[in-house]
């Protein structure tokens, strides 16, 4: 007999949002949802800037010192931020941190931070790492994606799951799927509905505001003003989450989006869809 739930906890600063459905019963649905929400809840108590007793917390104040052991999840992450910075020539870049400090988009920990450090300064290699120079990283660029693929993870094969995490969506089955994309005035209130591209999905919007976080550009110290939305269709939630960031800063990377299987669609406040090509060019709107 078929069942499905929807469940729906305030988890990454969002509110996550997990869809089930099998041949299962509804008891059997609501212990999968559980066991995702305490993945979530696992990846955030490690992986999160705000927390002062998380993992990185641990590593902002002492891999300048001394080699850091680090999780597998952790692993997991910094290892697609070298590789997305690495390709991306820094536009993606995790050491961001002391940039997100100064305009109060995270909070001022006190670390010891070098305005001229990189991503180049971090010294990864499997479970360890190691700044090279004073520094602080910051995974809100990417851990949301990450924490979303995890849960994903622990769903079973035979289940059908979508989760949300305020715009970071990953699904399965996906082929046939439909998904709405919010305008980025939020005072439009109106959606777009497009076909689902991949297995995930990710959105950000380069123009800061009360509802939105902070986009600054590595090399230049700017936060990003630009009011359109960027969003990604990646085979990976944590991919898709990157690839926004340097959606918003690149207008010109479609060729790194598509060296990464990843499909863009910029969206701006009056509902015009463009997707990323050699030359930009106008989607059809497919409905509102």
């Amino acid at each position: 007999m078929q069942s499905m739930i929807r469940r729906c906890q305030p988890l990454l600063g969002t509110f996550v949002e997990i869809s089930l459905a099998g041949d299962r019963d509804e008891g059997d649905l609501h212990a999968l949802a559980s066991l995702a929400f305490s993945e979530i809840r696992r990846i955030d108590a490690a992986l999160s800037f705000h927390r002062a007793d998380s993992e990185l917390s641990r590593i902002n104040r002492h891999a300048l010192d001394a080699t850091q052991s680090i999780s597998a999840a952790m692993s997991d992450v910094l290892g697609e931020a070298m590789l997305l910075s690495r390709e991306s020539d820094g536009l993606f870049d995790v050491t961001i941190a002391p940039s997100l400090v100064r305009i109060g988009a995270l909070p001022d920990h006190g670390y010891r931070t070098d305005i001229d450090a990189c991503w180049h300064d971090i010294e990864l290699e499997h479970d360890r790492v190691r700044f090279h120079r004073p520094l602080a990283i910051d995974l809100g660029g990417i851990a949301k994606g990450y924490a979303v693929d995890q849960a994903m993870h622990v769903i079973p094969d035979d289940v059908e799951v979508c989760i949300n995490a305020g715009g970071d969506l990953r699904m399965r089955p996906w082929r046939h799927a439909e998904v709405a994309i919010r305008l980025p005035d939020p005072a439009a209130g109106a959606v777009i509905h497009v076909e689902m591209r991949n297995a995930a999905l990710a959105t950000s919007v380069g123009a800061l505001g009360d509802h939105l976080g902070a986009i600054v550009h590595p090399r230049q110290g700017e936060v990003s003003r630009d009011a359109s939305s960027f969003s990604v269709f990646a085979a990976s939630a944590m991919r898709a989450d990157a690839l926004t960031k340097i959606a918003c800063l690149a207008p010109d990377c479609a060729a790194l989006m598509q060296g990464f299987g990843a499909e863009v669609l910029c969206i701006d406040a009056h509902g015009r869809v463009c997707k990323f090509e050699t030359d930009t060019k106008p989607l059809q709107r497919i409905g509102t």
